[in-house]
Protein backbone atom coordinates (compact mmCIF):
# COMPACT_ATOMS: atom_id res chain seq x y z
CA UNK A 1 0.00 0.00 0.00
CA UNK A 2 3.00 2.31 -0.29
CA UNK A 3 2.05 5.63 -1.94
CA UNK A 4 -1.70 5.01 -1.54
CA UNK A 5 -4.00 7.44 0.27
CA UNK A 6 -7.08 6.59 2.31
CA UNK A 7 -6.98 2.88 1.46
CA UNK A 8 -6.39 -0.27 3.48
CA UNK A 9 -3.23 -2.35 3.31
CA UNK A 10 -4.63 -4.62 0.58
CA UNK A 11 -4.69 -1.78 -1.94
CA UNK A 12 -1.93 -1.54 -4.51
CA UNK A 13 -0.39 1.44 -6.26
CA UNK A 14 -1.08 2.75 -8.88
CA UNK A 15 -4.15 1.69 -10.91
CA UNK A 16 -7.66 2.75 -10.00
CA UNK A 17 -9.28 -0.22 -11.74
CA UNK A 18 -7.78 -2.64 -9.20
CA UNK A 19 -9.32 -0.95 -6.15
CA UNK A 20 -12.52 -2.14 -4.48
CA UNK A 21 -14.72 -0.04 -2.20
CA UNK A 22 -14.09 -2.60 0.53
CA UNK A 23 -10.52 -1.26 0.61
CA UNK A 24 -11.62 2.25 1.60
CA UNK A 25 -10.42 3.43 5.01
CA UNK A 26 -12.87 5.83 6.63
CA UNK A 27 -11.24 9.03 7.81
CA UNK A 28 -11.70 10.11 11.41
CA UNK A 29 -12.57 13.52 9.96
CA UNK A 30 -15.58 12.12 8.12
CA UNK A 31 -16.64 10.37 11.33
CA UNK A 32 -16.35 13.70 13.15
CA UNK A 33 -18.50 15.42 10.52
CA UNK A 34 -21.18 12.74 10.85
CA UNK A 35 -21.18 13.36 14.61
CA UNK A 36 -21.80 17.07 14.08
CA UNK A 37 -18.29 18.34 14.84
CA UNK A 38 -16.63 21.04 12.77
CA UNK A 39 -13.50 19.96 10.91
CA UNK A 40 -10.50 21.66 9.36
CA UNK A 41 -7.11 21.29 7.70
CA UNK A 42 -4.16 23.67 7.95
CA UNK A 43 -0.90 22.91 6.14
CA UNK A 44 2.16 24.59 4.67
CA UNK A 45 2.19 22.07 1.82
CA UNK A 46 -0.33 21.77 -0.99
CA UNK A 47 -3.75 20.89 0.42
CA UNK A 48 -3.70 17.91 -1.98
CA UNK A 49 -0.38 16.65 -0.58
CA UNK A 50 -0.21 13.26 1.16
CA UNK A 51 -1.04 14.18 4.76
CA UNK A 52 -3.98 16.53 4.16
CA UNK A 53 -5.25 14.32 1.32
CA UNK A 54 -5.57 11.38 3.70
CA UNK A 55 -8.33 13.21 5.57
CA UNK A 56 -10.74 13.20 2.61
CA UNK A 57 -9.36 11.27 -0.40
CA UNK A 58 -9.18 7.64 -1.56
CA UNK A 59 -6.42 7.24 -4.13
CA UNK A 60 -4.12 4.45 -5.37
CA UNK A 61 -1.39 7.09 -5.67
CA UNK A 62 -0.54 10.15 -3.61
CA UNK A 63 0.95 11.59 -6.81
CA UNK A 64 -2.46 11.93 -8.50
CA UNK A 65 -3.05 15.42 -7.15
CA UNK A 66 -4.36 16.95 -10.39
CA UNK A 67 -4.49 14.01 -12.81
CA UNK A 68 -4.42 10.23 -12.85
CA UNK A 69 -0.95 9.16 -13.89
CA UNK A 70 -1.10 7.21 -17.15
CA UNK A 71 -4.89 6.95 -17.18
CA UNK A 72 -6.78 8.88 -19.83
CA UNK A 73 -8.07 12.24 -18.72
CA UNK A 74 -11.82 12.45 -18.44
CA UNK A 75 -12.19 8.78 -17.54
CA UNK A 76 -15.79 7.58 -17.46
CA UNK A 77 -15.09 5.66 -14.25
CA UNK A 78 -17.24 7.37 -11.63
CA UNK A 79 -15.69 5.73 -8.58
CA UNK A 80 -14.16 8.16 -6.12
CA UNK A 81 -10.73 6.52 -6.19
CA UNK A 82 -10.58 7.08 -9.95
CA UNK A 83 -10.82 10.84 -9.48
CA UNK A 84 -7.73 12.95 -8.85
CA UNK A 85 -7.20 14.23 -5.32
CA UNK A 86 -8.14 17.85 -6.07
CA UNK A 87 -11.49 16.66 -7.46
CA UNK A 88 -12.04 14.62 -4.34
CA UNK A 89 -11.34 17.63 -2.15
CA UNK A 90 -14.19 19.47 -3.86
CA UNK A 91 -16.57 16.53 -3.55
CA UNK A 92 -15.59 14.47 -0.49
CA UNK A 93 -13.99 17.44 1.28
CA UNK A 94 -16.84 19.87 0.74
CA UNK A 95 -18.01 19.66 4.36
CA UNK A 96 -14.68 20.70 5.87
CA UNK A 97 -15.26 24.06 7.52
CA UNK A 98 -11.65 25.19 7.08
CA UNK A 99 -9.01 24.25 4.53
CA UNK A 100 -5.87 26.43 4.51
CA UNK A 101 -2.62 25.80 2.63
CA UNK A 102 -1.03 25.92 -0.80
CA UNK A 103 -1.59 24.10 -4.07
CA UNK A 104 -3.92 26.40 -6.03
CA UNK A 105 -2.44 25.15 -9.32
CA UNK A 106 -3.99 21.72 -8.76
CA UNK A 107 -7.47 23.19 -9.16
CA UNK A 108 -7.25 24.73 -12.65
CA UNK A 109 -5.48 24.16 -15.98
CA UNK A 110 -2.61 25.96 -17.69
CA UNK A 111 -4.91 28.65 -19.08
CA UNK A 112 -4.89 30.14 -15.57
CA UNK A 113 -1.45 31.01 -14.19
CA UNK A 114 0.55 27.82 -13.60
CA UNK A 115 -2.39 25.41 -13.52
CA UNK A 116 -1.49 21.72 -13.54
CA UNK A 117 -4.79 20.25 -14.67
CA UNK A 118 -5.14 18.79 -18.17
CA UNK A 119 -8.92 18.98 -18.24
CA UNK A 120 -11.09 22.08 -18.53
CA UNK A 121 -12.28 22.01 -14.92
CA UNK A 122 -12.01 25.05 -12.66
CA UNK A 123 -12.38 23.35 -9.30
CA UNK A 124 -12.23 26.59 -7.31
CA UNK A 125 -15.38 27.74 -9.08
CA UNK A 126 -16.87 24.28 -8.58
CA UNK A 127 -16.19 24.48 -4.82
CA UNK A 128 -17.81 27.92 -4.62
CA UNK A 129 -20.81 26.83 -6.68
CA UNK A 130 -21.42 23.81 -4.44
CA UNK A 131 -21.20 25.91 -1.28
CA UNK A 132 -23.58 28.44 -2.85
CA UNK A 133 -26.03 25.68 -3.77
CA UNK A 134 -26.07 24.57 -0.13
CA UNK A 135 -26.80 28.18 0.86
CA UNK A 136 -23.75 28.30 3.13
CA UNK A 137 -21.78 31.27 4.41
CA UNK A 138 -18.47 30.63 2.65
CA UNK A 139 -15.30 32.39 1.51
CA UNK A 140 -12.59 31.58 -1.03
CA UNK A 141 -9.27 33.21 -0.07
CA UNK A 142 -6.16 33.55 -2.23
CA UNK A 143 -3.79 35.76 -0.21
CA UNK A 144 -2.80 36.91 3.28
CA UNK A 145 -4.73 40.16 3.05
CA UNK A 146 -7.97 38.28 2.46
CA UNK A 147 -7.20 36.00 5.41
CA UNK A 148 -6.50 38.97 7.67
CA UNK A 149 -9.83 40.53 6.70
CA UNK A 150 -11.85 37.34 7.15
CA UNK A 151 -14.76 37.76 9.56
CA UNK A 152 -14.70 34.51 11.52
CA UNK A 153 -18.14 35.20 12.99
CA UNK A 154 -19.74 35.43 9.55
CA UNK A 155 -17.94 32.52 7.88
CA UNK A 156 -18.83 28.84 8.28
CA UNK A 157 -16.85 27.36 5.36
CA UNK A 158 -13.59 28.71 4.02
CA UNK A 159 -11.01 27.53 1.49
CA UNK A 160 -7.73 29.43 1.51
CA UNK A 161 -5.04 28.63 -1.07
CA UNK A 162 -2.11 30.96 -0.46
CA UNK A 163 0.45 29.61 -2.95
CA UNK A 164 0.44 28.00 -6.37
CA UNK A 165 2.33 24.97 -5.03
CA UNK A 166 3.72 24.45 -1.53
CA UNK A 167 3.83 27.55 0.62
CA UNK A 168 7.20 29.30 0.96
CA UNK A 169 9.74 28.11 3.49
CA UNK A 170 9.58 30.23 6.63
CA UNK A 171 13.04 31.68 5.93
CA UNK A 172 11.70 33.08 2.64
CA UNK A 173 8.13 33.92 3.67
CA UNK A 174 7.02 37.50 3.03
CA UNK A 175 3.48 37.92 1.68
CA UNK A 176 2.03 34.58 2.77
CA UNK A 177 0.34 33.87 6.12
CA UNK A 178 2.36 31.99 8.71
CA UNK A 179 1.38 28.59 10.06
CA UNK A 180 0.50 30.30 13.33
CA UNK A 181 -1.77 32.86 11.64
CA UNK A 182 -3.61 30.12 9.76
CA UNK A 183 -3.93 28.04 12.92
CA UNK A 184 -5.32 30.92 14.97
CA UNK A 185 -7.87 31.80 12.30
CA UNK A 186 -8.92 28.17 11.92
CA UNK A 187 -9.47 27.66 15.65
CA UNK A 188 -11.43 30.92 15.86
CA UNK A 189 -13.86 29.60 13.25
CA UNK A 190 -14.11 26.01 14.42
CA UNK A 191 -14.50 26.65 18.14
CA UNK A 192 -17.83 28.36 17.50
CA UNK A 193 -19.39 24.90 17.17
CA UNK A 194 -20.74 23.90 20.61
CA UNK A 195 -20.32 20.22 19.68
CA UNK A 196 -16.62 20.69 19.09
CA UNK A 197 -14.11 20.37 16.28
CA UNK A 198 -11.33 18.30 14.79
CA UNK A 199 -8.47 20.20 13.16
CA UNK A 200 -5.34 18.93 11.43
CA UNK A 201 -2.43 21.36 11.29
CA UNK A 202 0.64 20.22 9.38
CA UNK A 203 4.06 21.86 9.44
CA UNK A 204 4.73 19.91 6.28
CA UNK A 205 7.76 21.74 5.00
CA UNK A 206 9.92 20.52 7.86
CA UNK A 207 10.06 17.30 5.87
CA UNK A 208 10.99 19.11 2.66
CA UNK A 209 13.92 20.91 4.27
CA UNK A 210 15.36 17.66 5.58
CA UNK A 211 14.98 15.96 2.20
CA UNK A 212 17.18 18.74 0.79
CA UNK A 213 19.82 18.34 3.54
CA UNK A 214 19.18 21.99 4.40
CA UNK A 215 19.10 21.86 8.18
CA UNK A 216 18.58 25.58 8.72
CA UNK A 217 15.43 25.50 6.62
CA UNK A 218 14.11 22.38 8.38
CA UNK A 219 14.86 23.67 11.88
CA UNK A 220 13.33 27.07 11.13
CA UNK A 221 10.19 25.29 9.93
CA UNK A 222 10.19 23.33 13.20
CA UNK A 223 10.34 26.56 15.22
CA UNK A 224 7.44 27.93 13.17
CA UNK A 225 5.50 24.78 14.01
CA UNK A 226 6.32 25.27 17.69
CA UNK A 227 4.79 28.75 17.48
CA UNK A 228 1.62 27.23 16.05
CA UNK A 229 1.49 24.74 18.93
CA UNK A 230 1.88 27.59 21.43
CA UNK A 231 -0.93 29.48 19.70
CA UNK A 232 -3.19 26.45 19.99
CA UNK A 233 -2.35 26.10 23.68
CA UNK A 234 -3.13 29.77 24.30
CA UNK A 235 -6.46 29.61 22.47
CA UNK A 236 -7.78 26.55 24.30
CA UNK A 237 -8.55 25.41 27.84
CA UNK A 238 -6.40 22.49 29.05
CA UNK A 239 -9.31 21.20 31.13
CA UNK A 240 -11.28 20.58 27.96
CA UNK A 241 -8.47 20.29 25.44
CA UNK A 242 -6.23 17.45 24.36
CA UNK A 243 -3.08 18.44 22.50
CA UNK A 244 -0.90 15.77 20.94
CA UNK A 245 2.29 16.51 19.01
CA UNK A 246 4.13 13.78 17.17
CA UNK A 247 5.64 12.90 13.78
CA UNK A 248 4.71 10.48 11.03
CA UNK A 249 8.39 9.58 10.61
CA UNK A 250 11.90 10.73 11.42
CA UNK A 251 14.68 11.75 9.02
CA UNK A 252 18.25 10.65 8.39
CA UNK A 253 19.35 13.79 10.28
CA UNK A 254 21.78 13.67 13.18
CA UNK A 255 23.25 16.03 15.77
CA UNK A 256 26.70 14.73 16.69
CA UNK A 257 29.92 15.57 18.51
CA UNK A 258 30.99 17.28 21.73
CA UNK A 259 30.65 20.94 20.76
CA UNK A 260 30.45 23.74 23.32
CA UNK A 261 26.97 24.48 24.64
CA UNK A 262 26.97 27.92 23.03
CA UNK A 263 27.89 26.54 19.61
CA UNK A 264 25.24 26.79 16.88
CA UNK A 265 23.82 23.45 15.82
CA UNK A 266 24.64 24.53 12.25
CA UNK A 267 28.33 25.06 13.01
CA UNK A 268 31.28 22.67 13.19
CA UNK A 269 32.35 20.95 16.40
CA UNK A 270 34.82 23.32 18.08
CA UNK A 271 36.33 20.66 20.37
CA UNK A 272 37.88 18.32 17.81
CA UNK A 273 38.36 17.47 14.15
CA UNK A 274 37.93 14.21 12.31
CA UNK A 275 40.81 11.75 11.89
CA UNK A 276 41.28 13.22 8.40
CA UNK A 277 42.21 16.52 10.11
CA UNK A 278 39.12 18.26 8.76
CA UNK A 279 36.25 19.85 10.66
CA UNK A 280 32.92 18.10 10.84
CA UNK A 281 29.43 19.55 11.16
CA UNK A 282 27.34 19.19 14.29
CA UNK A 283 24.34 18.63 12.01
CA UNK A 284 24.70 16.04 9.28
CA UNK A 285 22.74 13.45 7.30
CA UNK A 286 23.18 9.77 6.54
CA UNK A 287 22.27 10.39 2.90
CA UNK A 288 21.10 13.04 0.48
CA UNK A 289 22.28 15.73 -1.95
CA UNK A 290 24.86 17.06 0.51
CA UNK A 291 27.11 14.01 -0.02
CA UNK A 292 30.24 14.16 -2.18
CA UNK A 293 30.23 11.99 -5.32
CA UNK A 294 33.27 9.94 -6.36
CA UNK A 295 35.62 11.82 -4.04
CA UNK A 296 36.56 12.07 -0.35
CA UNK A 297 34.60 14.45 1.80
CA UNK A 298 35.83 18.02 2.00
CA UNK A 299 36.13 20.37 4.93
CA UNK A 300 32.65 21.88 5.47
CA UNK A 301 34.28 25.22 6.24
CA UNK A 302 35.37 25.40 2.61
CA UNK A 303 31.88 24.89 1.20
CA UNK A 304 30.38 28.31 1.86
CA UNK A 305 28.63 30.10 4.71
CA UNK A 306 27.49 27.51 7.24
CA UNK A 307 24.69 29.80 8.42
CA UNK A 308 23.23 30.37 4.96
CA UNK A 309 19.72 28.97 4.51
CA UNK A 310 20.69 27.21 1.29
CA UNK A 311 23.77 25.52 2.75
CA UNK A 312 23.53 21.75 2.41
CA UNK A 313 24.84 19.81 5.39
CA UNK A 314 27.28 17.01 4.62
CA UNK A 315 25.84 13.55 4.01
CA UNK A 316 27.38 10.09 3.70
CA UNK A 317 25.56 8.49 0.75
CA UNK A 318 24.76 10.66 -2.29
CA UNK A 319 21.04 10.71 -3.15
CA UNK A 320 18.84 13.22 -4.91
CA UNK A 321 16.70 13.44 -1.77
CA UNK A 322 17.53 12.43 1.77
CA UNK A 323 15.42 9.55 3.07
CA UNK A 324 13.31 9.00 6.15
CA UNK A 325 14.49 6.84 9.07
CA UNK A 326 12.67 4.01 10.82
CA UNK A 327 13.34 4.91 14.46
CA UNK A 328 10.51 5.58 16.89
CA UNK A 329 9.41 9.19 17.08
CA UNK A 330 8.29 11.06 20.22
CA UNK A 331 4.67 11.83 20.98
CA UNK A 332 3.78 14.62 23.40
CA UNK A 333 0.31 15.02 24.88
CA UNK A 334 -1.30 17.38 27.36
CA UNK A 335 -4.80 18.13 28.58
CA UNK A 336 -7.96 16.03 28.71
CA UNK A 337 -7.39 12.35 27.86
CA UNK A 338 -3.64 12.89 27.56
CA UNK A 339 -3.21 9.86 29.83
CA UNK A 340 -4.02 7.74 26.77
CA UNK A 341 -0.64 8.60 25.29
CA UNK A 342 1.79 7.70 28.08
CA UNK A 343 3.75 4.84 26.50
CA UNK A 344 5.32 3.49 23.33
CA UNK A 345 2.62 2.53 20.85
CA UNK A 346 2.06 1.56 17.25
CA UNK A 347 1.30 4.55 15.04
CA UNK A 348 -2.25 3.35 14.37
CA UNK A 349 -2.98 3.71 18.09
CA UNK A 350 -2.99 7.50 17.74
CA UNK A 351 -6.07 7.38 15.52
CA UNK A 352 -7.93 4.93 17.78
CA UNK A 353 -7.09 6.87 20.94
CA UNK A 354 -8.35 10.04 19.28
CA UNK A 355 -11.58 8.31 18.25
CA UNK A 356 -11.97 7.02 21.82
CA UNK A 357 -11.53 10.50 23.27
CA UNK A 358 -14.06 11.91 20.80
CA UNK A 359 -16.53 9.02 21.11
CA UNK A 360 -16.33 8.37 17.37
CA UNK A 361 -16.50 5.21 15.28
CA UNK A 362 -16.31 2.02 17.37
CA UNK A 363 -16.29 4.06 20.59
CA UNK A 364 -19.57 5.91 20.07
CA UNK A 365 -21.26 3.84 22.79
CA UNK A 366 -18.31 3.62 25.16
CA UNK A 367 -19.09 4.07 28.86
CA UNK A 368 -17.33 7.42 29.14
CA UNK A 369 -19.44 8.77 26.26
CA UNK A 370 -22.76 8.15 27.98
CA UNK A 371 -22.17 9.11 31.58
CA UNK A 372 -22.58 12.48 33.21
CA UNK A 373 -19.23 12.52 35.00
CA UNK A 374 -16.90 12.61 32.03
CA UNK A 375 -13.18 13.09 32.54
CA UNK A 376 -13.30 16.66 31.35
CA UNK A 377 -14.56 18.97 34.03
CA UNK A 378 -16.93 21.20 32.09
CA UNK A 379 -19.79 19.13 30.64
CA UNK A 380 -21.17 20.61 27.45
CA UNK A 381 -17.86 22.21 26.52
CA UNK A 382 -15.75 19.11 26.09
CA UNK A 383 -12.98 20.28 23.83
CA UNK A 384 -10.22 18.06 22.53
CA UNK A 385 -7.35 19.50 20.60
CA UNK A 386 -5.06 16.99 19.00
CA UNK A 387 -1.82 18.10 17.40
CA UNK A 388 -0.54 15.16 15.47
CA UNK A 389 2.36 14.59 13.18
CA UNK A 390 5.12 17.08 13.72
CA UNK A 391 4.09 17.84 10.29
CA UNK A 392 0.57 17.88 11.42
CA UNK A 393 -1.81 18.87 14.06
CA UNK A 394 -5.27 17.68 14.90
CA UNK A 395 -7.60 19.81 16.87
CA UNK A 396 -10.66 18.33 18.37
CA UNK A 397 -13.52 19.71 20.36
CA UNK A 398 -16.58 17.87 21.61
Amino acid sequence: MQFTVGLTRGANCCRCDTIEEAQYAKSIFLLAQEAGLSTGIVTTTRVTHATPAATYAKSPSREWEARLGNHKEGSTNEKIHCQDIAQQMVSEGLDFNVIFGGGAQMFYNASIKTGQRRDDKNLLKAWSDKQEKKNRRYKLLMNKTELDRLDVQETDYVLGLFAESNMDFEVNRSDQPSLTEMTEKAISILQRNPKGFLLLVEGGRIDHGHHLNQAKIALTETLAFEEAVNAAVNLTDPQETLIVVTADHSHAYHVVGYASRTRSVLDVDDTQKGDDNMSYLISDYANGPGAAKYQPRGDPLNRGNLMDSNYKQQALVPLKDSTHEAEDVPLYATGAYSHLFGRSTDNTYVAYATMFALCLGPYGDAVHCNRGDRIVTRPGQNTLLVLSIILAYFAVRR
